[in-house]
């Protein structure tokens, strides 16, 4: 099955590697205008280059999803360079393999705050977005 996404954007947190680039390259395939979304700089960039040698509109914004005022200006930046958020893909995710009696409290926080908290701003941050898109066109 296959979806035509031409004319949307869509943001993929953790598009330079793993499920984030297969989404990537999966959006960018089926027409969408692609923002990588990634803390690794180096992976989003290569990312964003091989999707571009695909004759697709993509960019990069290195983001830690964790942090709400990275997430507001990701989503302010994609807003205001592409008119809008369409789609919305969480797939920036950490985790360490430690013994559980050894594991340090402080990457037990870092994995919440990426894993969870990221998620919730960059859907809250989205949201925002497309509901006053919703709202533009239910008011025309």
């Amino acid at each position: 099955m296959s979806f035509d996404w031409t004319g949307k954007i869509a943001i993929v947190t953790g598009g330079g590697s793993g499920l984030g680039r297969d989404s990537s390259f999966s959006l960018a395939n089926s027409g969408a205008t692609v923002v990588i979304a990634d803390i690794d700089r180096a992976s989003g960039e290569r990312v964003v280059g091989e999707i571009k040698q695909l004759q697709r509109e993509t960019t990069f914004i290195e983001l830690d999803v964790a942090d709400s005022h990275e997430v507001n200006e990701m989503a302010r930046s994609v807003i205001e360079c592409f008119g809008g958020i369409n789609i919305l893909v969480n797939s920036a995710g950490i985790t360490r393999r430690l013994p559980p009696l050894d594991f340090p409290e402080e990457d037990f926080d870092r994995i919440i705050a990426v894993n969870l908290k990221g998620t919730f701003l960059c859907c809250q941050a989205a949201a925002r977005q497309m509901a006053r898109q919703v709202g533009a066109k239910s008011s025309t």
